[in-house]
């Protein structure tokens, strides 16, 4: 029960990269599926050790780094000491700088540092790092009460060569949709219609059966995916000079102002990336951040994480999300309501609720059917705790009879009644 398997592990990775520390939030993830239905002290000692292996294996690469650029400098200096002692020239250029450019191109350097962790390989260490102080800084920025009132104190560098119109509005759009959604979610980004980007996010691709023309004007929109990713990577770069006045760039910037530069060459520019992004074949570079995009569906209320934090108590007050939030699909196939589990007569009120439940979201959107679910779960809790109000042994059994609903059969009742009163306490 608390050994994890490849894909569990792989499982917590990517919540990570979605959400950055995932610590507070283990229970809300497992009721959605994000997460495995294990142990929350198993998950919580996979996140830790992730971490701390990251971190190590970070700490090695860099002192190993460090001590290599102390010697190709050292290097350096010795050729321009030489070099200066040198005459002129026959054809008046400059004298060959080999250890110069060792010690330039060793500087610029940037691998991905991969972990391997309980036998799953491939685990960006600088991403599991970073995601979490990134997503901890972009909610400094963002005011949950209301996060469309957030603005840049300064614009950041505009965007070129996109297919659209792309401003400093539409930046700090995409921010708020990634405090809402989780890093890399950008079909829900997208499908949000507060957030205004239906028409500025192009995320399809081209049909099987397109002619290549068809595929050429699909596939040369901008911003895909890819795109999104490296402008998000900067806006999280630009918030932290913002937070830090810079001072962090301007430090690195100067570390080698006693070293002179060699010509500058000045080389073609991909109009379609952003500032601190050069790409050839259309994916980030390696900078320590995930470049995982979510398949999410096209759905625009909240996420499971976003409606245990922001739905309101009161069921009437999901009317401002949805006409008809007591409407839920059908059953599907009779084999499935065949199997429906006895009713207690004090929850016919909620049998509509209980067989969203029963349904799994079959038919559904990922985050249609998780909007439902909540928003069941609100009906049957608030039923339940009406009419076993001061009887314990009611109020266990009623749940208990309603968790044999819940679509994933690994959850206590306990839980279920746990994420209720999380929720209905706000």
């Amino acid at each position: 029960m608390n050994k994890l398997t490849d894909a569990q592990i792989r499982s917590v990775y990517k919540a990570i990269l979605r959400f950055g520390n995932i610590e507070d939030r283990f229970e809300e993830l497992i009721a959605d599926g994000t997460l495995p239905n294990k142990n929350v002290s198993t998950l919580s000692k996979c996140y830790e050790d992730m971490l701390q292996k990251s971190k190590e294996q970070v700490a090695e690469y860099e002192e190993k780094k460090t001590a290599i650029l102390k010697e190709l400098e050292a290097d350096a200096n010795a050729e321009k000491e030489a070099n200066s002692k040198l005459p002129p020239t026959a054809d008046g250029k400059s004298h060959p700088t080999p250890k110069l450019q060792a010690f330039y191109a060793k500087r610029r350097e940037k691998k991905a540092i991969l972990i391997d962790y309980r036998g799953v390989k491939n685990l960006n260490a600088e991403t599991i790092i970073n995601r979490p102080q990134e997503m901890k800084l972009l909610k400094s920025f963002i005011p949950e009460e209301n996060p469309m009132a957030f603005r840049f104190q300064k614009d950041p560098k505009p965007v070129h060569g996109w297919t659209c119109q792309w401003t400093s509005i539409e930046d700090t759009h995409l921010l708020i949709g990634i405090f809402k959604f989780g890093y890399g979610a950008w079909t829900q980004i997208r499908d949000d219609p507060i957030l205004n980007l239906q028409n500025k996010m192009f995320l399809e691709t081209a049909p099987a059966g397109a002619s290549k023309e068809e595929k050429d004007k699909i596939n040369k929109r901008s911003p895909g995916a890819v795109h999104l990713v490296r402008r998000a990577d900067y806006l999280f770069s630009f918030l932290k000079d913002l937070s830090t006045g810079g001072t962090e760039t301007r430090d690195s910037s100067s570390a080698l102002r006693d070293i002179k530069k060699p010509p500058r060459v000045r080389k073609k520019i991909n109009k379609s990336s952003t500032p601190d992004t050069d790409s050839k074949n259309g994916t980030p570079k390696p900078n320590g951040r995930g470049s995982h995009s979510s398949n999410g569906s096209p759905y625009s209320q909240p996420t499971l994480q976003q409606v245990l934090k922001k739905l309101p108590s009161k069921p009437a007050a999901h009317a401002k999300h949805s006409s008809h939030p007591h409407q839920h699909p059908p059953l599907g196939p009779k084999k499935m309501q065949q199997h429906t589990p006895p009713r207690h007569p004090l929850l016919r009120s909620v049998e509509k609720d209980l067989r969203m439940w029963e349904s799994r979201g079959k038919g559904l959107e990922k985050n249609v059917w998780t909007y439902k679910l909540k928003v069941a779960l609100i009906h049957i809790g608030e039923q339940i705790e009406k009419v076993s109000k001061n009887n314990s042994h009611l109020n266990r059994e009623l749940w208990e009879v309603a968790q044999k609903s819940w679509p994933n059969h690994g959850v206590k009742a306990d839980l279920i009644k746990k994420m209720y009163i999380k929720k209905s306490s706000k």
